[in-house]
């Protein structure tokens, strides 16, 4: 994995992903945000989040499936209500043809 043209070694993302998992909540039973930039065309991106499911399991956080309605509601979220979770913040970039 690459970043800016940096990185100490080449790992698979799988590699990266099981790292992530396995001390994600060592230390702190908060939760972990985990911030991608997406540069794959919707076939890959597809099978990324099937990685992403595959490797974390129930820890990732999947607004779908929460009761809470969190933006609605009356309750506001606290870090306490995500605890042991996995929160993916995503950017989507403009595709290649859009940017040209």
């Amino acid at each position: 994995m690459v970043h800016n043209g940096y990185g100490s070694s080449k790992i698979t993302l799988t590699e990266a992903l099981n790292a992530i998992n396995e001390a994600a909540f060592e230390r702190t039973r908060y939760p972990l945000f985990i911030r991608l930039e997406l540069h794959l065309d919707i076939e890959w991106q597809l099978v990324l989040v099937n990685l992403l499911c595959e490797v974390f399991g129930n820890k990732l956080y999947r607004p779908r499936s929460d009761p809470v309605d969190w933006v609605n509601g009356q309750r506001r979220p606290t870090p306490k209500d995500f605890q042991m979770r996995i929160i993916l913040v995503v950017s989507l970039l403009l595709s290649y043809e859009s940017a040209m």
